[in-house]
């Protein structure tokens, strides 16, 4: 772990151990406090490429993880360039519970001050609506990026997640969302800037040169991701069922359809990959799928894997949903009565035309549009 801060190592100091704070300690002249829902070693996400490349651009950030219950301690380490990850562990965690919660971020808030981080020269840049008491405080500037129909996840109080939403809400000033769903049903202040900014691909998955792909048959389809309760697994089983095809699976699952799943014949899992063999996937097979079930969750979804098939040249197919209908980056929606032998026959023809995939958009693209309304508020 590195030491950062200008008054020693934060090495899982605890609280009374953490020396006096300073305002003038800044990584940058625009340091950004970057709250996300998923730890920095985690499964690679929308978070950890918005955080990499705001750094690749020069900007300072401070990668805050999510919080951890159990103890009193605020741990600092160095993550990628210009990019630092801090971990804070409070007495307790309660994201079911606002009011509770709201003293476990209270309790953060005061370690971060105490750790040298000044609100007034910091941008606070909010992924976790669960960490929404730290708007309370003078930032710079207030960023929240919605990513997700928060509340509806299996095991989420809706009214909790709406609570911390609305309580952001009325201290932001710019709010991106990725869907025109997300961007709608939230009345800003009337000075923030909304903007839409869906997901995109890694400019490494555009850049490395592609693997030999095998010629089908059989036809190598692909679903990528998390197979949990949002995934059509009936869908996914039609697919498997036609002749020719085999179904690869790549990511984590769980439930009886995912079991089931799995029993039937054609079907290969990969479990958790590495972005590199994840790649090396993509490139092997010719057909990537987008599984949702339509279920308000999914509906509001900007599926990332959707950009990385297309990166890697594969076609790619959806459950029909409205959202995925219009999704520039779906080449065909498939109704589960639309699956029959003759689409096998269907995307062999295609695949055996020559042509070149429009290639995604980039992360780099994204923050192309974000960044001038955040320098806005650091001027």
């Amino acid at each position: 772990m590195n030491s950062f801060f200008r008054n020693g190592s934060l090495n899982s100091l605890p609280l009374w151990k953490i020396s006096k704070p300073c305002c003038r300690v800044k990584l940058s002249p625009y340091p950004i406090l970057f709250v996300a829902p998923v730890a920095w070693n985690g499964l690679r996400q929308r978070h950890q490429a918005l955080a990499q490349g705001l750094a690749r651009r020069g900007f300072s950030l401070y990668y805050l993880n999510p919080l951890c219950g159990g103890g009193l301690a605020i741990t600092a380490g160095s993550a990628f360039g210009r990019v630092r990850e801090l971990t804070v562990r409070v007495p307790f965690r309660a994201t079911g519970f606002p009011a509770l919660q709201a003293i476990a971020v209270k309790i953060a808030a005061h370690l971060l001050r105490r750790s040298g981080i000044c609100e007034s020269e910091t941008l606070l840049w909010v992924a976790d609506p669960s960490m929404s008491g730290l708007s309370r405080g003078s930032w710079c500037g207030v960023v929240y990026d919605r990513c997700d129909l928060h509340g509806a996840f299996p095991g989420q109080r809706e009214s909790a997640w709406r609570a911390y939403e609305d309580y952001l809400m009325e201290r932001v000033d710019v709010f991106l969302a990725t869907s025109e769903n997300l961007l709608k049903g939230f009345n800003t202040r009337s000075a923030a800037v909304r903007i839409l900014a869906p997901n995109a691909a890694e400019s490494d998955f555009l850049t490395t040169p592609k693997r030999f792909r095998p010629s089908p048959p059989p036809l190598l389809v692909l679903s990528a991701g998390a197979h949990f309760e949002w995934v059509d697994f009936d869908w996914l089983t039609r697919i498997s069922a036609l002749p020719g095809v085999e179904l690869h699976l790549a990511g984590p699952g769980r439930g009886e359809g995912f079991r089931r799943l799995l029993e039937e014949t054609g079907v290969f899992n990969h479990g958790v990959l590495s972005r590199e063999a994840l790649r090396r996937l993509l490139d092997t097979c010719h057909v990537g799928v987008v599984a949702f079930r339509d279920i308000p969750l999914s509906r509001a979804v900007d599926p990332i894997k959707a950009y990385e098939y297309a990166a890697r040249g594969l076609h790619v197919w959806g459950t029909d949903l409205a959202s995925l209908r219009v999704h520039p980056m779906i080449d065909r929606v498939l109704s589960k009565t639309a699956i029959l032998p003759g689409l096998v026959e269907e995307t062999l023809e295609l695949l055996a035309k020559p042509g070149k995939k429009q290639a995604p958009p980039t992360w780099d693209d994204r923050l192309s549009t974000i960044i001038p309304s955040i320098v806005g508020l650091m001027e």
